[in-house]
């Protein structure tokens, strides 16, 4: 499968009235099953970038956009629209279902994205979760356990699960976890096991237990400490407080001989000097890892964000996406 899908937010989801039921989908056996069947028929399908063909409404519902029911009859029966609006996954008007998610697909891979209504009900992914799982990819070896922090969306931790016996998902609130939990049910491939925890970071789990550690954590600059956290964002005072809190206790997971590949932003302030993550990088070696620091490939990939983090840090001169490899 193939598709560039809208991002979510645009225009192809209509009116917002409410959001997508995370935990009310996740606790329906029943909810669950048409799920995993739409995904199923998805796949079948193959590429939804086509504009003709028989699978173009399914789709088109699949991406988020309003569809006829009559049009999805050869997927959905009349029950499964009763499950899925039951559920808080649809809304049907005049015989129309509009779905309050949208699935991302890369390969075979199936992301549950959810509509965006709340304001910190956003399970992030995007181009540099992308990113993520291939470097993941090109350096993870493959073997028994990994974890993914921040899970978001649960895409990267289901594209880690191809590849390991078990993998772990973690995300701070329960809704994100559960949207992740979804999305890791519709990818699990036979023998193998996955599981979403709802926790700060990498609380709970293990020290030194897996083989491979992944996350992608906020990196935006607080705005307003005096307005709600966007809790998918919010990077803390500078922007980079809260990816050295996740590449620390990541590290902290790896078994010996195993890696971490943790995504940040790599700030420089005019002037020069040490930058925050070089003190970070010193910290880990000290730790007895040996760390190596990659920059995110050109444009296309991941676009300069300095002007954007400058409006919020005067002192800022440049801002990089990179991945901080970490082995043990």
């Amino acid at each position: 499968m193939s598709a560039t899908p809208d991002s979510p937010g645009t225009d192809r989801w209509g009116p917002a009235s409410a959001s997508f039921d995370a935990l009310g989908v996740w606790s329906s056996p029943e909810a669950l099953a048409v799920f995993k069947r739409l995904a199923g028929c998805l796949r079948e399908a193959g590429d939804s970038n086509g504009d003709t063909g028989p699978a173009r409404q399914l789709w088109q519902f699949a991406l988020g956009r309003p569809v006829p029911t009559i049009e999805l009859a050869p997927w959905l029966s009349p029950a499964d629209f009763q499950v899925l609006e039951n559920s808080g996954s649809i809304e049907i008007e005049d015989d129309e279902a509009t779905p309050r998610f949208a699935f991302f697909p890369e390969g075979d891979l199936l992301a549950l994205i959810p509509r965006p209504t709340c304001f910190d009900e956003v399970a992030y992914l995007g181009p540099d979760s992308r990113w993520l799982v291939e470097v993941a990819a090109d350096l993870g070896t493959g073997g028994e356990r990994a974890a993914d922090l921040g899970t978001g969306s649960g895409f990267v931790a289901a594209a880690l699960s191809l590849r390991y016996r078990f993998t772990m998902g973690t995300d701070l609130k329960l809704w994100t976890a559960a949207v992740a939990a979804i999305t890791l049910a519709l990818n699990l491939r036979p023998g193998a096991r996955a599981a979403v925890c709802a926790t700060d970071v990498a609380g709970g789990l293990r020290p030194g237990s897996f083989d491979l550690v992944t996350a992608n954590p906020p990196w935006v600059p607080t705005r307003d400490e005096t307005r709600p956290r966007r809790l998918f964002a919010d990077g803390g005072p500078t922007g980079f407080e809260l990816p050295r809190r996740f590449i620390l206790e990541g590290s902290g997971l790896i078994a010996p001989g195993g890696i971490g590949i943790f995504l940040c932003v790599d700030v420089h302030y005019t002037g020069g000097g040490k930058t925050p993550l070089d003190g970070l990088v010193r910290e880990l070696e000290l730790d007895g890892c040996r760390v190596e620091v990659r920059q995110a490939p050109a444009e296309e990939r991941w676009p300069d964000r300095t002007e954007a983090l400058r409006a919020l840090n005067p002192d800022l001169e440049q801002a990089r996406l990179v991945a901080v490899v970490v082995r043990r």
